[in-house]
């Protein structure tokens, strides 16, 4: 398990995090990588964030015919067309916040075991390598950008 915090300006907020098996080990891995001594595991050196046009830009680079956002998106739809998961706890899983005042008011767990039920679920789903049409699974290596300038590939 890890703990997320994010701050936001005013409002910062806590998320426990499910993260099992293979996504374990790359944070782990991760963070033999760079200056590891850091909060975060991901950075574009020197301990900072990678920003949205960096992620995209990394994607890219390993070859992914796909944007950020849509892994979450992926998932979304993966949990309401194929798993019998209530939509709380994918919406949990997300993050998202629950807009109706009242809702919220009473929502007061954050789901955390029916969320790694999920969550492992979602790793069983990926570890079978299932693609369109039945594509065998590819496994990209994430090379995180060093220090340097980056060159572009045109």
């Amino acid at each position: 398990m890890y703990l997320f915090v994010q701050p936001s300006g005013t409002h910062s907020w806590i998320q426990r995090l499910v993260v099992r098996g293979r996504a374990l080990e790359i944070l782990e891995a991760a963070r033999t990588l760079g200056e590891g001594a850091g909060p975060l595991v991901f950075t574009r050196g020197q301990g900072k964030p990678l920003n949205d046009k960096e992620l995209r830009w990394l994607v890219r680079e390993q070859g992914i015919a796909a944007v950020p956002h849509g892994f979450r998106s992926s998932f979304r739809d993966w949990a309401a067309e194929e798993t019998d998961h209530p939509r709380e706890v994918i919406e949990a899983a997300l993050a998202h916040v629950v807009c109706n005042r009242i809702e919220a008011a009473y929502a007061r767990s954050d789901l955390f075991e029916r969320r790694r039920v999920l969550m492992d679920d979602w790793a069983r789903y990926l570890d079978q390598g299932i693609g369109c049409r039945g594509q065998a699974r590819v496994r990209a290596r994430l090379q995180v950008p060093g220090r340097g300038r980056r060159e572009r590939r045109g």
